[in-house]
């Protein structure tokens, strides 16, 4: 996915999608009694999603807060 393609799409979108490639998988284990080989795909797309909503939020949350602070100790 591209950088601007967050915009394109809600923040619900995506978490709707994460719990579809994390529901599958569920699935999986629930009806087969194990995961199968597309676990690794669903997992992978899950997680990119997921990345993709960190950073956009964090970006966003940090853009509202302004620089972070300094952590010198």
């Amino acid at each position: 996915m591209e950088a601007g393609e967050f915009e394109n799409h809600g923040k619900q979108f995506y978490l709707d999608n994460v719990a579809i490639h994390l529901g599958g998988m569920a699935a999986e284990q629930v009806f087969l009694g194990e995961h199968g080989d597309g676990v690794a795909s669903d997992l992978d797309g899950a997680t990119r999603l997921a990345i993709i909503l960190d950073r956009h939020l964090a970006w966003m949350t940090s853009s509202m807060r302004g620089p972070p602070a300094s952590t010198s100790a």
